[in-house]
């Protein structure tokens, strides 16, 4: 019984950092891929002024959703957007 407990808990911290890992890979590369290609074109078309919204309009849309649909693939979606804007 111990050592099916140990298995099971071993398991667990596997997923769990397949999971982060995963997610941290997507949040990185999302980034990387604002940064080279969108940013420049955001401070072109809205300026410096208007750019500080984008986070917090990407952030209200990814609340209002959670709050519509909290199912855990819609919110790792959404909050990789919303932390790789950061």
């Amino acid at each position: 019984m111990v050592g099916t407990a140990a298995t099971l808990m071993k398991a667990r911290k596997a997923y769990i950092g397949f999971y982060y890992a995963s997610y941290y890979e997507w949040t990185n590369a999302v980034s990387l891929i604002i940064q080279t290609f969108l940013v420049s074109r955001i401070y072109k078309r809205f300026g410096v002024r208007g750019s500080m919204f984008v986070l917090p309009v990407i952030s209200l849309a990814t609340f209002v959703t959670v709050l519509a649909n909290p199912t855990l693939q819609v919110v790792r979606v959404l909050k990789i957007a919303e932390n790789s804007t950061n």
